[in-house]
């Protein structure tokens, strides 16, 4: 039988609940290349129960019990026990995105000269809301004087090749915590890493889109955009009877009337998609936009800020279009 490419390593100690659902999450992965190498460090509860159980639903899964010693152990274990060459790292607490392996694996295999790749994390509730002010920036290339200053590399966001563990060696089993953080300023000292961006792949088609504000500008050209994308528009603005049911109505929401704050966060279902287009300033002189971001950032599953969200994307689209247009005139 061929070795698989990739090998997802989960230490698991008394985590039988959660460790089920990372099972499931790794099974899930669109990249089928891999095999899962589950190790149980000495748990007292059901966790072996739950992992024997997934080894026997799932072929690419293999179960090892060991000793109670620690996180650095029950890693270690399994990548002394595993066949593929590149390492993916999951905690029984955490859970990946179906895609996770198939983004990592076709960004390293578009840049040969990395060892080593990570992704963004959302930390979410064990109810599924996401948590605001935990997520960090990423960042790449020589990562040592960084890493003193934050923890930015999440263990289960990254995917490295084994030479990494040959050369920087295993994790320290000698720590109670901090595993990971001690593993990766290890690494940065000898390699490069290479970060990939948050890439949200949501459905449009479909779905019931509702745009604040009519002008020509924004309101109108998204509305026709989001139809072409097969979404049912709804225009709405300022004046629109009962506006805070009809965007409550909205799957995606898109905010482009120019009133700061206007629509607040119980205006908003549960998991929608909000786009604010809006710039305002307040009287000390600070941008707001059309959504009260504090409050819906509670509910939207997906919010851009202001500043920061579209207006970047304006900005860069703004360059884009002034670059062709002075491509063409020299071209001519």
């Amino acid at each position: 039988m061929s070795s698989p490419k990739v090998s997802v390593i989960v230490p698991a100690y008394n985590s039988g609940d959660l460790v089920r659902r990372a099972i499931e999450s790794a099974c899930a992965q669109t990249y089928e290349d891999y095999e899962i190498v589950v190790v149980d460090d000495g748990s007292t509860d059901d966790t072996w129960d739950v992992i024997q159980q997934a080894a026997e639903a799932h072929p690419k899964v293999r179960s090892i019990r060991a000793a109670h010693a620690g996180l650095a152990a029950a890693r270690n274990r399994a990548i002394a026990e595993m066949r593929g060459e590149w390492i993916a790292l999951l905690d029984a607490d955490d859970v990946w995105v179906p895609e996770k392996l198939h983004r990592c694996m076709d960004y390293l295999g578009e840049h040969p000269e990395l060892s080593i790749v990570y992704t963004p994390m959302d930390p979410v509730r064990a109810d599924g809301r996401r948590m605001k002010g935990h997520s960090k920036a990423c960042h790449s290339g020589p990562l040592t004087e960084k890493l003193f200053h934050s923890i930015f590399i999440h263990d289960p966001a990254a995917v490295f090749h084994k030479r990494v563990i040959e050369e920087c060696g295993p994790f320290d089993e000698s720590l109670p915590v901090c595993v990971g953080h001690e593993f990766w300023l290890r690494v940065s000292t000898k390699f490069e890493f290479g970060p990939i961006g948050k890439g949200y792949d949501l459905e449009i088609n479909g779905k019931y889109a509702v745009v604040v504000g009519r002008s020509g500008i924004v309101g109108k050209p998204m509305a026709l955009l989001l139809l072409r994308e097969n979404a049912t528009v709804t225009v709405a603005h300022s004046r629109t009877p009962d506006l805070a049911e009809v965007c409550r109505s909205a799957d995606i929401l898109c905010a482009a009337v120019g009133k700061a704050d206007l629509i607040k966060g119980d205006w908003i279902k549960p998991g929608a998609v909000v786009i604010d287009f809006g710039v305002n300033f307040d009287d000390q002189g600070k941008m707001r936009g059309d959504v009260d971001y504090q409050s819906a950032a509670e509910i939207a599953g997906w919010i851009t800020p202001v500043p920061g969200g579209t207006g970047p994307m304006t900005n860069v689209m703004l360059m884009r279009n002034l670059l062709a247009a002075a491509e063409r005139q020299v071209g001519s």
